[in-house]
């Protein structure tokens, strides 16, 4: 069996000076595992540019000042990582205000690769004007359920 894969370590963790690798075979404690060829060496750093492979529609919905989720490349939910945009260049290429860690990408390894989110949006509700006699008859918006205890705003 071949197994290859990325692993970030915390920031406590990244100046170690040795590291060890504990296996285990889930579901068998008397497996004997042994190791032909390993090998670690730290990729770290952090990022405040992130070029993403399908730039679709970025320019036209995602802006300064916007929020993204950057997901978990681990099992763990608490990995994940939420960046505010500071501007996006005309490849499509997202500048970051904050730096975060170095996402997994598909090259890296495309079974934990991340994905990228937006978590703001600008929406414009309008309604249609076709009521002469009520000018003020048109669209609404109704929240029906928002889990406790999550406060919605509306600005506009």
């Amino acid at each position: 069996v071949h197994c290859t894969g990325k692993i970030r370590l915390t920031d406590g963790l990244q100046g170690g000076s040795k590291a060890s690798v504990v296996t285990r075979v889930l579901g068998d404690d008397t497996a004997d595992v042994d190791f032909a060829d390993l090998s670690l060496s730290y990729q770290g750093g952090s990022v405040s540019k992130l070029k993403l492979s399908d730039t679709a529609g970025i320019s036209d919905c995602w802006f300064k000042g916007g929020e993204i989720l950057i997901t978990s490349h681990t099992t763990q939910f608490d990995d994940a990582q939420v960046a505010t945009i500071s501007s996006i260049d005309a490849d499509g290429s997202i500048i970051l205000e904050e730096r975060i860690h170095n996402p997994i990408t598909v090259e890296d390894d495309p079974h934990t690769a991340v994905e990228v989110a937006l978590l703001s949006r600008n929406i414009r509700f309008s309604a249609a004007e076709d009521d002469p006699e009520n000018p003020l008859h048109g669209g609404h918006v109704i929240i029906m359920h928002t889990s406790a205890p999550a406060t919605q705003y509306i600005v506009g």
